[in-house]
């Protein structure tokens, strides 16, 4: 596992639909991430905009990202920062998608900075 997660943002107002990178200050201040412990098919992470920890571990053939939303654990999907107003770094909001380990529904948790 080299890198294990990519990250970039989506500009949906004045390029609808395309990538971009992310500069020294993004990464640093809202959406870097830190790896915490690397180990063979696992790691687990954290991002500046979300300090809990994360779990990508191998399943199968592919590899899977493991958080806990509302609680308990579940199956991350997707992870949206949303930036506060006029502001390329400051967080207003970090929302968690995903399903349920135990129950296999889909679950949402929206965390305010």
């Amino acid at each position: 596992m080299e890198e294990p997660i990519e990250i970039y943002w989506l500009n949906r107002t004045d390029r609808p639909g395309y990538t971009n990178g992310l500069n020294f200050i993004q990464r640093k201040m809202a959406y870097g991430y830190k790896v915490k412990q690397k180990g063979n098919n696992v790691c687990q992470v954290t991002l500046s905009a979300y300090p809990r920890d994360i779990t990508i571990r191998k399943t199968g053939d592919s590899y899977q990202a493991f958080v806990d939303i509302n609680g308990s654990p579940a199956r991350l999907v997707s992870l949206f920062v949303q930036l506060k107003p006029n502001s390329s770094i400051n967080v207003d909001y970090v929302e968690l998608q995903g399903y349920s380990v135990s129950t296999g529904k889909r679950v949402t948790e929206r965390i305010h900075q």
